[in-house]
């Protein structure tokens, strides 16, 4: 049966460096992320963006999300890989974001499912909806 673990996050360094920045089409930016989780997932992780910003003020980004730490009892790691499109001649936002299969160690080995990152007046939260398949090892 699937489960539901929402967690608060806070961003500790965002360190960005401009890989296209002259280009009229988007600026381009890479940048390293790292975060710390409280709530149903306690830990910290370290992410890689790729990310472009348009003039008129369309944007994407791409991501690769190494976790480590606690969710709900179980400890261990796991791979998010997650991003989205703001489309801003119409205001809509499309994300997206998915465990990456077999990615997961420790308590988590068959952690499998999608994720959900929200960011608004309330704060930050990564949400994730998972099943831990027991493996046989």
């Amino acid at each position: 049966m699937p489960s539901k673990a929402t967690s608060e996050f806070t961003v500790t360094s965002w360190e960005p460096v401009s890989v296209d920045e002259a280009n009229p089409s988007g600026k381009m930016t890479r940048t390293i992320v790292k975060k710390t989780f409280t709530g149903a997932l306690t830990g910290s992780s370290v992410a890689e963006l790729l990310t472009c910003e348009t003039e008129s003020g369309g944007a994407g980004y791409l991501a690769m999300e190494r976790v480590e730490g606690t969710l709900d009892g179980s400890a261990g790691s796991f791979v998010l890989q997650h991003g989205g499109i703001y489309d801003a001649s119409t205001g809509t936002a499309t994300p997206y974001g998915a465990i990456v299969p077999s990615s997961a160690t420790g308590g988590l080995v068959g952690l499998r499912g999608s994720a959900e990152y929200q960011h608004d007046d309330q704060g930050a939260i990564l949400t994730l909806h998972y099943e831990l398949e027991a493996v046989s090892q």
